[in-house]
Order: structure tokens, then sequence, then C-alpha cells
């Protein structure tokens, strides 16, 4: 950083120079006690790798302290998923590789308030065929997804099996710590915030 002085001998100059700078007052920043960003997944709970798709495979969890997060990794070209957390209806979705390159993960999140009783059950299956894209994108996919499961209790019940590594994995689902006066950039308006976590269970700031 340049300073600009007047000229003159350095009897000439202030001894105080800095001052003006330095006692400016900093801008307030809006504050929240709410962290910005959705929660992440934390510490794995549970995985296991499988070698043959077109199979309802089941993984077993204990009781769950807390939400969660299923992702389902498929090997391979794209193909349909369906996730079932305990009894319900499944989540459809689509994992493996798009045609342009991008690696495709199914998700699901479960949350849940306190202990739950017993074990919970986390299953998932791969559905035969590959999914034709088309020339459309990935995102392009989720405005078809009801036509592209069309049928899938006859798919998945009349499936022989067929090779394909696959994996479920299950984590904890952490939400952000409030960390008082820790700076965050609104990811909405590009405005910076300021935390201020009075009334709640705060982690020490780490900003100075």
């Amino acid at each position: 950083m340049a300073l600009q002085v007047p000229a003159g001998d350095a009897a000439d100059v202030p001894h105080d120079v800095w001052t003006g700078v330095m006692a400016q007052p900093s801008p307030t920043l809006p504050a929240t006690s709410q962290p910005l960003g959705g929660p992440f997944p934390g510490l794995r709970i549970a995985s296991r790798e499988y070698g043959i798709g077109g199979k309802r495979e089941e993984l077993r969890i204990g009781p769950a302290n807390g939400s969660f997060t299923v992702r389902v990794h498929c090997s391979g070209p794209l193909r349909r998923v369906l996730v079932w957390v305990d009894g319900g209806a499944p989540w459809k979705q689509f994992c493996g590789t798009a045609p342009g390159g991008d690696v495709v993960v199914a998700a699901r999140e479960e949350r849940v308030t306190g202990l739950s009783a017993g074990n919970r059950v986390v299953s998932a299956a791969v559905l035969p065929g590959e999914v034709d894209v088309e020339g459309e994108d990935v995102d392009g996919l989720f405005t078809r997804t009801e036509d592209l499961f069309d049928g899938w209790e006859e798919q998945l019940a009349g499936s022989a099996g067929f090779p394909l590594h696959w994996v479920i994995m299950v984590h904890e689902l952490v939400d952000p710590v409030c960390r008082d006066d820790l700076r965050q950039v609104d990811p909405a308006t590009g405005e910076v915030v300021r935390l201020r976590c009075e009334g709640r269970s705060a982690a020490p700031s780490r900003v100075p």
C-alpha cells in the first residue's frame, strides 16, 4: 500500500500520519443468529459394497442419534436407483457417470429429532438398464423422473441381477455450528453478515 505525504522537510510530516486511517470506524455488518448453509455429511455411520445390481439390498445402521444422509455410488454409465429408509415409498434418483463425464451420486437426507427407537434400515436397488439421456444434461433428467421409473416394481421383481460395483454409504448429517462474530457471505445476496450466537450453544470464535 502506498502512502502519499506532503513535499518538504521531514519536520513538515505529522507524527500521527496513520491516525486518520487507523481511527476510521469499521462498517457495521448485518447480524444473524442462524449460520448460513445447509447441513453437511459428517462421520460415516455405515457403508457396504455390492457386486450385483438389480436386487434390493439392506443395510442396518442401528438406532440413529440424529439426522443422517444416505448416498449411493455406482460405477459405469448412468442408472436409476431407488433408496428406502425403513418402510414407505422409495426415493427415486440416479447414479453413475453421465455422457459428459459428470459423476452423479444418489443422495437422500433423513431428518431425525432425538434418538430413534430400534434399528434403522437403509435399503437401495439399482434398476436394470442404463439411462438414455437423449442428448440432455443431467438436470433435465429430473423433469422426466416419473416417466423413467415407470414400471420399476415389475422391473425389479423380474431382474435376475447383473454385474455392477456400487456402494451404499450412510453419514451423520451435521448442521452448521454458530461461531460468535464469524463473518459469512450470504450466497443469496452476496452480503457479508456477522454471526451473533446469544442464547444459543456457540462454538468458540476463531475470528480475532
